[in-house]
């Protein structure tokens, strides 16, 4: 699957993707993941890209996603088979007053898609100690999201 995730900057896209990879290649899915920035420093614009499959990946990069989730609009979205809206996830995070998690909720969105069991034991060890324990309720939240 090739996944975009585009952001402003400071949303928490490449640290989300990073997690994802380390859980995805956890689970024997082979996972690349990478990360574009736009000119702008601290304002600028975000994508993250992140490729799996279960054989090896041999082209990483890609010219149209199978999803891509728009948290910003920018110059760098490419042409996708299913676009969501980040409004989906920024709501879901406002309503729960967890605005700073949104990264969280698409991360528990991507691992519902991906058919990936929520085991919130071993997910935790692939999160910085230095991220506020409402992660768990936020991973939850984006599992939830139909």
């Amino acid at each position: 699957m090739k996944i975009q995730i585009t952001a402003s900057a400071g949303q928490g896209t490449k640290l989300m993707s990073i997690i994802l990879g380390k859980i995805l290649a956890d689970q024997n899915i082979e996972v690349y993941t990478y990360t574009l920035y736009g000119p702008n420093v601290r304002k600028g614009n975000v994508s993250s890209f992140l490729v799996t499959d279960k054989k090896p990946i041999q082209m990483p990069f890609f010219e149209k996603s199978d999803l891509l989730i728009e948290l910003a609009q920018t110059d760098e979205s490419l042409p996708s088979s299913k676009k969501i809206k980040g409004e989906i996830f920024i709501n879901k995070a406002e309503k729960l007053n967890l605005r700073e998690m949104t990264n969280f909720i698409i991360l528990g969105y991507l691992l519902k898609m991906l058919d990936i069991r929520l085991d919130m034991k071993k997910i935790s060890e692939f999160i910085p100690k230095s991220i506020s324990k409402d992660w768990e309720k936020a991973v939850n939240a984006g599992y939830s999201i139909r």
